[in-house]
This record gives structure tokens, sequence and C-alpha cells, in this order.
């Protein structure tokens, strides 16, 4: 059975248990159906990736405990950056998860000047935090 990835962004360490709530808790418990005892990938986006048992679960979290770290490298060894204009709705969404996907290590969305895409300082923060969520979860589906 192929094993869960998970993104902890807290950081992880061996024998110390981290508690994983709102999306990544409903997405494990509700979607996954993972139950106490279960095994999942967690990683930290550091290198390599613990296997963490579920050690305890209640409605709205999830009680992790790395038990091994396993060193992992799927880190190509060219230094891939993408520079990308913004582009209008799910464009951008399905450029930057794919771009995740092929490996490339850092994305520029660029504003242009050309470009029909205009973000206020408000939305441009929003954009990025939709945009980081889909990295973690490129990064959770193709390891």
């Amino acid at each position: 059975m192929r094993k869960t990835r998970v993104f902890v962004e807290s950081g992880l360490s061996l024998k110390e248990t981290v508690v994983l709530e709102n999306e990544v808790a409903h997405h494990l418990l509700h979607v996954l159906k993972r139950r106490e005892g279960d095994i999942v990938h967690a990683f930290d986006g550091k290198g390599g990736y613990f296997e963490a048992e579920i050690a305890a679960k209640n409605k709205k979290s999830v009680s992790l405990c790395p038990d091994q770290y396993i060193e992992e490298n799927k880190v190509s060894s060219l230094n891939l950056t993408l520079v990308q204009g913004i582009s209008r709705g799910q464009k951008m969404d399905y450029t930057i998860q794919k771009a995740v996907e092929l490996g490339v290590n850092t994305i520029v969305p660029l504003m242009t000047e050309i470009s029909n895409v205009r973000l206020d300082p408000e939305r441009r923060k929003s954009r990025l935090r939709h945009w980081r969520m889909i990295i973690i979860s490129a990064c959770e589906q193709c390891g």
C-alpha cells in the first residue's frame, strides 16, 4: 500500500509528538480514513522524511509520533527556476502544480506590462498563500 505523505510546517524531530490540525487533520481522518497506529511519511521540506505513527486522533486533530528518519535525496542536480507571467484563473495554479511535479526549485511569479491580471496588495498576499498550498499539495502527491 502506498504511504501517505504529509507536510508538517512546524518542523519535525525524532520521538517528539507533533499535533496536526485544520485541513491536514481533516484530510488524514475524513478523506484518507487513517486510523491510530497507521504509518505516514511526514516531511518538513528540509530533505528526507520521517516515518510517523498516528499516535492519537480526535475529530479535529491528529497526533503524529516520528519513529524513524529516512534520508532521501530526490532533488535533481539541476537548479531549475521558472519565471512565469501571472496568468488568469486556474491556469497559474496548473502551471505551478506541474512545475513542482517536474522538479522546479524556484518559481517566480511575474507581473508583466502587457498582462491583463492586476493584483492589489491584499489580493497578492491571498494568491501567494493559495499558490503555496498548491505547492505543498504537489509535493505530497509526487514526493
